[in-house]
């Protein structure tokens, strides 16, 4: 990461340091191999809490190293700073275990999974999104894995604001007229926890979605996309 000065302003790096992430790139790739066998759903023990926190704090500190860098002024530091080659490259190592600890039998390793997945959501929408998002359409249709629903939809309420961020992702908003309507089955009286879950995606999923209805004689406003602004009608119907 780059080196602060005791008065809070960035220092060049050291002479010969790699560009980009470098020889810590390729220190992370190996410590993700090392890690993928105790994070699979079924390898459950003292050690799945803790390297599901080392997972969130990573993809947290990841994001937090590129916003400060975006902050840098242009043309400086620019031998330290990640491209999006290398933001890149950190989602795809961390997706994985990132997918996998999200349908673990332990709720405080799903929950710091949907922290990571959200982060890379930020960083890296295409990349982390797409595949996410199939996980999460396989979790609310499947019969014989009923458990995942609960998982999926804390996900989908983690993940929501990179998914339909303007800029952000392009396909994002497409899939929310569908995720409304699949996770509605997820109101049970009889499962209180995936109630709960739906609820919050719900709740934060609304927070920032218009709730006033678009009439369809309503032109598009000057600067909003015509796609956008189709996805946003259908939703508020």
């Amino acid at each position: 990461e780059t080196e602060r000065s005791r008065s809070g302003s960035p220092r060049r790096p050291p002479p010969g340091a790699p560009p980009g992430g470098g020889e810590p790139m390729r220190m992370l790739r190996r410590l993700i191999k090392a890690l993928e066998t105790y994070m699979h759903p079924s390898n459950n023990g003292y050690w799945t809490r803790r390297l599901s926190q080392l997972l969130a704090s990573m993809c947290s500190y990841f994001a937090e190293r590129i916003r400060s860098e975006k902050l840098l002024p242009p043309g400086e530091f620019m031998d330290g700073r990640l491209g999006e080659e290398d933001i890149k490259e950190f989602a795809l190592l961390v997706l994985p275990i990132a997918l996998q600890g999200l349908f673990s039998k332990s709720g405080t390793v799903t929950l710091q999974s949907c922290t990571a997945l959200k982060h890379l959501g930020f960083l890296s929408p295409e990349t982390t999104l797409p595949p996410l998002l199939e996980r999460v359409y396989q979790a609310l249709t499947t019969l014989t894995e009923v458990h995942q629903t609960s998982s999926a939809l804390e996900a989908l309420a983690a993940v929501i604001f990179p998914l339909v961020r303007a800029g952000n992702f392009d396909a994002g908003a497409k899939h929310v007229p569908e995720l409304m309507e699949m996770t509605l089955t997820g109101i049970d009286a009889n499962d209180p926890q995936k109630t709960w879950a739906t609820l919050r995606f719900l709740t934060v999923l609304l927070s920032g979605l218009p709730l006033i209805p678009i009439p369809p004689t309503m032109p598009v406003p000057e600067g909003i996309d015509p796609e956008r602004h189709q996805v946003a009608r259908e939703v508020t119907d």
